[in-house]
């Protein structure tokens, strides 16, 4: 395990509209407004997005397993906010569910779309210095401390 304590800076609510590609906005709201790092509640729905949801076998490094949805579905998720090699990086999992359905629930990476409204709530966090470094072993980014 490794930590580090940090603060609450600012907090930013945020509206998405019909057809936004919730991941690419929020990490250029983050660019634009200089996050360093935050978390990040979701509440809202969407018309379609790509999940990971889970490995192949648990095994490192891990497979993906694939999921998704086109049939619009309520919406909840929380995630983190740092900056990766490429840039600032959403690492956000969702609940999506639909009816009596049963609720697909995975980490965010593909094409995704808003239906109606996302709220998004952004808690900025100071003091931290967090990163995600690219980990050999896993094939993923990871949370890292400077």
């Amino acid at each position: 395990m490794d930590y580090r304590v940090g603060r609450i800076n600012r907090v930013f609510f945020v509206r998405f509209d019909d057809g936004e590609d919730l991941r690419t906005c929020v990490e250029e709201l983050a660019h634009r407004e200089k996050i360093e790092q935050g978390l990040v509640l979701v509440t809202g729905a969407m018309k379609k997005a790509e999940l990971v949801v889970g490995p192949k076998e648990t095994a490192i490094p891990p497979e993906p397993v694939w999921s998704g949805f086109e049939d619009s579905r309520e919406i909840l998720g929380v995630g983190t906010l740092v900056q990766d090699p490429e840039g600032m990086s959403l690492h956000l999992h969702l609940a999506a569910g639909r009816g009596d359905e049963p609720v697909k629930v995975g980490c965010l990476r593909g094409e995704n779309q808003v239906y109606l409204v996302a709220e998004v709530v952004i808690l900025e966090i100071n003091g931290l210095e967090a990163a995600r470094i690219p980990d050999e072993a896993s094939g993923l980014t990871l949370l890292s401390f400077r």
